[in-house]
């Protein structure tokens, strides 16, 4: 199952993982009938929490497959709503099931950690402003923190008293002052977030 992005989980067992994703029990405000594109936006709001949430808490700190979840539904926001409604939910289920391909072929780590590790103080616009503008000091970041800080930040702002606030705040802090952790079929070794570029 090892290898670079799931390419084996895909290659040989992608009708498996797309079981797994018709079977996600999906949220109650979910009507595949109603065929409203408002709810293909919502239903990838909801799985950007649920991979935030996988990210922030897995017991791998910064696993550098596992980060691509949220970047990955943050584009998908971008693109997915341009299609009809069941060409969209066909994106949203491959969605689902490649980062179920990613989080297996990356052992499955525990979700354990819980999200204040990565930060302290309350979370509002001032704590993100003093955040990002950490960013613009003499240390060059890899891409990817980048990209993570701006998706977590932007998904803040739609709503800043959503349950997952937390996880967006501390996502921004843990791809920022933590290494990379790239699991190959040696084991895991780490990159720093400053080497990728």
């Amino acid at each position: 199952m090892f290898g670079v992005y799931g390419w084996a989980g895909l290659n040989y067992h992608s009708e498996y993982f797309m079981d797994l994703a018709h079977s996600l029990h999906l949220p109650s405000f979910f009507d595949a009938s109603c065929k409203d594109m408002k709810q293909i936006v919502k239903l990838i709001d909801w799985w950007f929490d649920q991979v935030t949430y996988v990210y922030v808490t897995s017991k791998t700190v910064n696993d550098f497959f596992i980060l691509h979840g949220p970047t990955s539904v943050w584009s998908a926001r971008s693109i997915l709503p341009l299609f009809d409604f069941d060409t969209a939910l066909r994106g949203v289920r491959s969605l689902i099931a490649s980062f179920f391909i990613v989080y297996s072929t990356q052992g499955a780590p525990e979700l354990s950690v819980e999200p204040a590790m990565y930060y302290e103080g309350d979370i509002n616009e001032k704590a993100w402003d003093s955040l990002i503008q950490s960013l613009y000091g003499d240390q060059f970041y890899e891409a990817h923190v980048y990209k993570i800080i701006q998706c977590m930040h932007e998904y803040y702002r739609l709503d800043e008293t959503s349950e997952y606030a937390k996880y967006y705040y501390a996502a921004a802090n843990l791809v920022k002052n933590n290494h990379y952790s790239v699991k190959a079929s040696t084991g895991v070794f780490v990159v720093k977030n400053t080497d990728l570029a």
